[in-house]
């Protein structure tokens, strides 16, 4: 009788440690929303057919557009190889604010274009990005991709009606994971769908007014010591208005 008390006391025990450690490797959700605002300026410059320089600078706004939230500042080149495709590269420097200091990034782009003319007025493209950012502060691998590498697919359409200077468009991009941690696994990180008007100010300047809604998601595993106690997944819901000015040089 005593053993068999004893064996079914070590029973119970193990059965509760499992519970517990597969209960503490459970999600823990939260989620946050923001009304943010972005403007930015940019040009490009015909270096020869079908090449151009593409620079850019964007200041990005937080907490109801009180607070500085980030800056980037991107440089790159594109190649028309015909006209219904294009590759192109950049690279991106960004300083993050957080908790009173900065935070530097560095980000790199690899882009593949198609577009398609339907019918009519209506232009239709689908870019492939691929995309990876490093951060200037340690990270703890089990937790957390440094750097971290992402795959983004945005479909955008266009209408540009004869003889007028604007032209409405939306589009929406995809974005996920493509190392993330083994106890996050692979995800959407994050959806984005914009609304805008491209506006033509000169045949060399045009101005991009745009509302969008992103949806931005992040899971990192919380570990005690060697143990998953839980994955902490963060949503928030960033409400943007922005403003973006180009200016195309060259021949």
């Amino acid at each position: 009788m005593n053993v068999s008390f004893r064996t079914l006391r070590c029973a119970w025990a193990a059965a509760a440690l499992l519970w517990a450690v597969a209960a503490g490797a459970q999600e823990v959700r939260r989620s946050d929303s923001d009304f943010m605002g972005c403007v930015a300026c940019g040009g490009r410059v015909r270096l020869c057919d079908g090449l151009h320089a593409l620079w850019s600078k964007e200041l990005w706004l937080k907490d109801a557009w009180t607070r500085i939230d980030r800056l980037y500042w991107s440089a790159g080149l594109g190649y028309d190889v015909r006209p219904w495709l294009s590759v192109g590269a950049d690279y991106t420097f960004i300083a993050v604010r957080r908790n009173g200091g900065w935070e530097y990034r560095n980000r790199g782009n690899a882009d593949v274009t198609f577009r398609y003319a339907p019918a009519g007025r209506w232009r239709l493209s689908l870019r492939e990005r691929v995309r990876v950012t490093s951060a200037n502060r340690p990270a703890d691998p089990r937790a957390e991709a440094n750097p971290a590498w992402s795959l983004r697919s945005r479909l955008t359409v266009e209408y540009r009606p004869a003889r007028a200077a604007w032209s409405p468009y939306a589009s929406c991009e995809v974005a996920g994971t493509l190392n993330a941690p083994p106890d996050a696994g692979q995800y959407v990180e994050r959806i984005r769908t914009t609304l805008g008007v491209k506006w033509a100010l000169s045949a060399r300047s045009r101005l991009d007014l745009f509302c969008r809604y992103d949806r931005d998601t992040s899971k990192e595993p919380d570990y005690a010591g060697d143990v998953l106690r839980c994955v902490v997944v963060e949503r928030e819901n960033r409400y943007i208005l922005g403003v973006s000015y180009e200016l195309t040089l060259g021949r």
